[in-house]
């Protein structure tokens, strides 16, 4: 049982520090040193930088995106002929599709716009309706709340630096061997404690808690309403998330985290985690090993245990191919150039898939997917627009108001469990 009690709070560590990496991957020190370029490094592995994507939502926030998708889908035998218009920027999305089979015609449109899903079907839906995004997921009304982002990426970046004790970073000069070709490197390695992701936590939960405001703002947006009936608060919240992983304080090593630098970029890095299995009256040490290699026109990423790649993910410009297989037998396999990629089902898949992916002029490519007795074909066109179209909400009623004969519609059309061909199958029999 104790075993089972540590392996539980390796993983469990493992996974939360993972997560906070992921987020607090953003260092701008003003200092340099080997310390920050191991740090930076995480960031450039995990390509995250919420501020960029802050600052890039704000400067596209006024571009209009337009979309048209027209083709057709083949199942069981029946044809659907699809023709999509969608427009799309920052707060709203407007698509108009239409569905024809057998001369039968589904003409939709969808709107959503400040939380709400607006839709309504040409000839078929006396009104249009709309829902809630948030009652859709059981949410409180959060749209009016704002996140201090700037404040709570300042605490992940100095409590996750302060942790990493810069005597225990090794740092060396070394030639990194990637798809047969050696790059001079800079190896950066450091271990990782149960007590690192502790304090860690601790530490991010401590100075949340010292900033009213940011507090303030997380409790609103963590604690729903029936947390709060419940006498949940956001300090029990954290209290009972630090007491869930308080046997990691007594943990030793949880996992090696290692990079290698060559010209500022971050060309290859390994995660290394030791695991503790029981085989029968024994136990046995099991090294986990996940390795991501990202070189010029070379991409690779694998996890590996006992000598044995699980997984593996190969995405070879240089010679057009792409593979993902686990233990030496294909996934998918495929090739890629810059105009057009393809890949076809292997052996392990046990599907019928294929997928081609073609550019056919500057914003413009061809889609055909083939998937268990289900073909699909698109042409896509994209472009950048001045205009959104104007969309009249103003008559719309919440769903719970449907009306008797829109209920029977809907019934009908989207019936419980039945999904491509039955959703239109009522049209044809005459039951609309």
């Amino acid at each position: 049982m104790k075993k089972n009690k540590k392996l539980i709070y390796i993983i469990g560590g493992i996974g939360a520090l993972l997560i906070v990496l992921g987020v607090a991957c953003i260092f701008l020190w003003p200092k340099t040193n080997e310390k920050k370029v191991f740090t930076d490094s995480i960031q450039k592995a995990f390509g995250i930088d919420l501020l960029e994507v802050k600052d890039k939502t704000v400067d596209n926030g006024n571009r209009i995106q337009h979309v048209y998708i027209d083709g057709s889908v083949i199942t069981n035998g029946q044809t659907y002929v699809v023709k999509d218009d969608i427009y799309a920027m920052l707060g709203k999305v407007y698509m108009k599709l239409l569905l024809t089979k057998d001369g039968q015609e589904l003409d939709a449109d969808l709107f959503l716009e400040d939380n709400r899903l607006y839709f309504t079907i040409k000839d078929y839906l006396e009104k249009m309706y709309y829902m809630d995004i948030n009652d859709m997921y059981n949410m409180e009304e959060k749209n009016d709340i704002e996140i201090d982002v700037d404040a709570l990426i300042k605490i992940l970046k100095d409590d996750f630096y302060d942790i990493i004790d810069g005597g225990k970073l090794d740092v060396e000069n070394t030639t990194k061997n990637i798809n047969g070709k050696d790059y001079k490197a800079k190896k950066y390695s450091y271990v990782f404690t149960g007590k690192d992701v502790y304090q860690l936590l601790s530490n991010v939960i401590e100075d949340v808690k010292k900033d009213k405001t940011l507090y303030a703002q997380l409790e609103k947006v963590l604690i729903d309403a029936n947390s709060k009936a419940r006498g949940v608060t956001l300090d029990i919240m954290f209290s009972e998330a630090l007491s869930g992983l308080e046997g990691l304080k007594d943990l030793g090593d949880l996992f090696t985290y290692t990079t290698y630098i060559a010209d500022d970029k971050v060309i290859s890095t390994e995660v290394q985690i030791s695991l503790t299995a029981s085989m029968g009256s024994s136990t046995q040490t099991i090294p986990i090993i996940i390795v991501i290699n990202n070189v010029e026109k070379y991409y690779q990423a694998y996890a590996s245990a006992m000598g044995m790649k699980l997984y593996e993910l190969v995405i070879d410009r240089e010679n057009g191919k792409i593979n993902l297989s686990s233990n030496g037998q294909a996934i998918v396999t495929g090739t890629i150039s810059d105009t057009k990629i393809t890949l076809q089902g292997g052996p392990l898949l046990e599907k019928d898939f294929s997928l081609v992916l073609e550019k056919s002029g500057d914003n413009a490519g061809l889609l055909s997917v083939v998937f268990d007795g289900i073909t699909a074909s698109f042409n896509i066109r994209g472009e950048e627009v001045k205009e959104f179209p104007k969309v009249d909400v103003s008559s719309a009623l919440h769903i719970s108001e449907v009306t008797e004969k829109d209920k029977e519609v809907l019934e009908k059309l989207f019936p419980t469990q039945k999904v491509y061909e039955d959703d239109l199958d009522g049209l044809d029999e005459g039951e609309v």
